[in-house]
This record gives structure tokens, sequence and C-alpha cells, in this order.
């Protein structure tokens, strides 16, 4: 147990008590501290305003969550602290709002479960008026008070019981699961930023598939429309997955990604690339140009998605082994160095190197040339001398017998495909018969072969071209949330606000900062 973490929150109950307040220990650190667990987290709940704990702890740093809820930087440790709130109801026993208490028990009655509603002193001693205590042992999630009121009005919290369940290993009483099942319409009128973080951990923590099956017992996955086939294939068929895989098998099935998750997306860039090949190749089978131009993990990872599905069989070992047989897995296996083609045209413009030398790459592994030196720099000058760019014999030619830049200015001068040697043996001589360039003569059709290269570079540049424009609209969707927070902020400081005059005016001017800074990010 992180007994330290504790020790220095004991500082700030005393603190608080020395200054005629009551402050306890409550939820997660308790509940950690009954079962010798690590502390990863603690609450405070205190009869002190906000106002009164900010001036108590005026040198430390301090964070608003709420009117009744605060972030204290303590001695390198965080702790979240609220003052006692009530619920308060009308006769009808609907829900009206929070407010401020000086009981402990009030506070306590306010909770969602009962293993989140045990309090603890500084010195250790538990105050248990809801038996939360005997829930934290037997391991059972038990919702307070009356489950029409708490769930109609926080209906999050059905998704925060299943969340507990997939991190703690423990199971629903009959009397939750029964008043989740009965309200969980009230779910679809729900607000998805009150429960996403929760949602996510279902699927991060160790015991997921608990939780899984239980959401599939209470019906939860009907009123939750993206979720829906996922969870229910889950919980039929279930296999290991996180988040951002439940994201991908919810947005393959529903053929277009949701902009709205972007936050809870680690690589928007990979992603893409997943759904993409996830969603156009169902049944995972994968030439050599595709696994090339996707890479390895991304291939795994599609495959994985479309099995998690049942839309194809698990093929790990296969397209390892055919990943392991490409001729290469990156332009740095080529037998040409950016250095090489940066000679050839007197560049120093990177980009435009790779370019081509991902197109000579391509080609490659398309069985087009073989990794060489000479066929790459023979490739080279074709791609340059279509393109009209001027390039020189110097450098990598530098060093080749004359008897083969005279049979390469030979060949650049034909007009047909310039794999096609016809009867090389007899019309010119090779330096280099180790390089074993192949029997050219029996190729057919060169010309349709660069012309089927050529669509498959133009689908590449296409797909990439697609993948930009979602990157584009997923930058643009975070940086609008990021100015919308940050004019929130603005509107709720009074001190702030009185120097934004023209608030419009102002996010203008903070939209078109954020856009060049981007901008100036990119370029350098």
């Amino acid at each position: 147990m992180n007994n330290e973490y504790i020790n220095v929150g004991k500082k700030i109950l005393k603190k608080l008590i020395n200054n005629g307040f009551e402050a306890y220990f409550v939820g997660e650190a308790v509940r950690d501290s009954i079962l010798h667990n690590t502390i990863k987290r603690v609450d405070i709940t205190t009869s002190a305003y906000i106002s009164a704990i900010k001036k108590i702890f005026d040198d430390c740093y301090i964070q608003d969550v709420n009117e009744i809820s605060i972030v204290l930087d303590y001695e390198d440790y965080s702790f979240y602290i609220q003052t006692f709130r009530v619920l308060e109801t009308n006769d009808k026993n609907s829900f009206l709002s929070k407010h401020y208490s000086k009981n402990l028990l009030d506070d306590l009655t306010s909770r969602d479960f009962s293993i989140n509603a045990v309090a603890m002193s500084h010195s250790g001693k538990l105050t248990d008026a809801l038996h939360g205590y005997d829930d934290i042992m037997k391991k059972r999630i038990n919702h307070i008070g009356n489950a029409k009121i708490k769930f109609s009005n926080n209906p999050e919290l059905m998704i925060k019981a299943f969340a507990l369940m997939s991190e703690l290993n423990y199971r629903l009483t009959n009397r939750t699961k029964n008043a989740i099942n009965r309200r969980r319409k009230y779910l679809l009128t729900c607000d998805m930023s009150l429960y996403i973080d929760d949602f996510q951990k279902i699927f991060n923590s160790k015991y997921s598939k608990n939780a899984i099956l239980m959401m599939n017992k209470t019906n939860i996955d009907m009123v939750l429309p993206l979720f829906k086939k996922v969870i229910r294939r889950l919980g039929s068929h279930y296999k290991p997955v996180n988040f951002e895989e439940v994201l991908l098998m919810a947005f393959v099935l529903n053929g277009k990604i949701d902009l709205r998750y972007a936050d809870y997306i680690t690589d928007m860039n990979v992603f893409n690339k997943i759904f993409d090949l996830a969603l156009q190749n169902r049944l995972c089978e994968y030439d050599d140009l595709t696994l090339y131009t996707n890479g390895l993990e991304i291939c795994l990872e599609a495959n994985y998605i479309n099995f998690v599905l049942g839309r194809c069989p698990k093929k790990d070992k296969k397209i390892r082994k055919q990943w392991s047989m490409l001729p290469i897995k990156s332009i740095k296996d080529l037998q040409y160095s950016n250095r090489d083609v940066a000679e050839l045209i007197d560049t120093t413009d990177e980009s435009f190197v790779n370019d081509i030398l991902e197109d000579v790459a391509i080609t490659i592994v398309s069985g087009e040339i073989h990794n060489s030196y000479h066929e790459i720099q023979s490739m080279v000058i074709k791609l340059l001398k279509k393109n009209n760019m001027n390039y020189k014999f110097g450098g990598g030619y530098d060093s080749v017998p004359s008897e083969f830049i005279t049979k390469t200015k030979m060949y650049e001068e034909k007009e047909d495909d310039y794999y096609e040697y016809g009867n090389t043996s007899n019309q010119y001589y090779d330096p280099y018969p180790q390089n074993n360039y192949g029997d050219f003569s029996n190729q057919k059709n060169s010309n349709n072969r660069v012309e089927e290269l050529e669509q498959l570079i133009r689908e590449q540049a296409r797909q990439i071209r697609e993948q930009n424009r979602r990157l584009q609209e997923a930058e643009n969707y975070k940086r609008n949330k990021d100015i919308d927070k940050i004019m929130d902020t603005i509107n709720n400081n009074d001190q702030i606000k009185e120097l934004v005059k023209d608030s419009d005016d102002f996010k203008g001017q903070l939209h078109k900062f954020l856009s060049d800074y981007m901008k100036d990010e990119e370029d350098s």
C-alpha cells in the first residue's frame, strides 16, 4: 500500500480540523486501504466551503472542478477535496439539486455506491452508515438510495457500475442489476461526456469480460446504438479488446469514423489506416503491396478487428510469414540511398527524394525490379525523365564501368518499358552477372505492367489523401474543442472576462493563432 500518499493526506485532514472543520478520507482511497491495495487516488470530504479551503491552502496550487470540488496539489500529490453535500428532493421524490451540508451522513447518503460511501478519519477510524464495508469485503456493487431517483437523474452511474466491475472484479447485487435493466432507457438522453471515461475503463481494465457479459444481461447495449453490435458480439464471443479497438469495430460496422471520440484515439493517422484496411478488406487477404504500404502492425490489427467481429479467421502466422518474405520492409532496406538520389538530381529536398524512393520500393515489392543498385538507378532516371526533371550522369554512375553506362543510355532511349531488354545476352555486355537481373525476355506486355503499377501508385495516393483529409478533420475538431474550453474558462472567470472586451473577436484571433501555430509546426 502507498502509505506515503495517505500519510500526506492526513496532514491535509489535520490542517482542516485545526481550522475548525470536519474532514475525512472517502471513496477509492478508503476501499484500497481496507483491501491493502496500492492507493492511486485520494478523495477528501469536509465541512469546509471551497473558499475556506483555498484560504487555508493559499500557498498551494488549486484547480477548480465545480462549485463544491477542487483538486489540491500538496507535497507532490494531488487530492480531490469536496464540501459535504446533500441531495434535496421534493414531495414526489424527484431530484432537484445538490446543496452544502454540515453533516457527514448527508454526504455519504448522497454518494453513488455503498463501496464509495465509507469515510475514514485521519486516525483510521471508519464511519460506515450504509454497510459499504460489508459490500467491499463481499465484492458487491450496490447503489445507494432510490433507484428511480438515482438512475433517472444520474444515468451515467449505470456505466460507472460496469466500470467498477471491470476494475475490481466485483459483481452487481440483484437489486442494482434489476434497477439498471429497468432504468437503462435514461442513458439515451444522457450526454456522452458524462460517462465516456467510465465507458473507456470497462474495456481497458483487467476484468472487462465479466462487465461485458453483465452489460448483455442487463441489455445496456440497447441504449448505446453505436456500440450495440460490438457489445453483443463480445458478449457472445468474447475476445480481449481495448477501447480503441472497440471504437474501430464500431466504426467499421458503421462505415465511418465518429470524430466525437477523437480525444480517445492515440494516433489518428494510424487509426485511419487500420480503419480503412479493416473496412475495405474484411477477409484480410493481403497482397505484398498492401502489406508493405500499411506495415506489419497495422495489418495485424486490421485482421484482429475483423477476427473479433467474426468476419475472418485470425491470420497472425500467415501475415508474419508473408511479411518476413517481402524483399524489403521499408526504403531503408533499398540498395540505393537518399544520398544517391540527391546527388543524381543535386537536391536537398528530402521529401521529394523519399517520394522517389517510395515509388521505387513499390515496384520492388510488386516484383517489377530487383533490389539492386543498378536496377534502382535506372528506374530513378526513368521516373525523373517522366517528370521532366534534370539529372546528371555523375554520382552513382561514376563507379560503374563505361560499358554499363553505354548500356544504360541505350536502354533509357528505348520507347518501350524499361524492363524489356530483349535478348540481353546478344545485345549487351553485362559486367555484373552475379546480380541476377533475371530473364526479362520472358516478361510479357511490360507496358501493361507499368500501367498497373501506376494505377496502384495512384490508388495509394488517393488513400493517403483520404487519410490526410480525415486527419485534418480530427485536428480541426480538437482545435475547436480546445478553443471552446478556453472560452468557457474565460466566461466563468470575471477577472479574465473583463480583459476580453469582444469575446467573438478574441475567439477568432485565438483560432487564427492556433491555426498559424500548427502550420508553423508542420513547416518546421
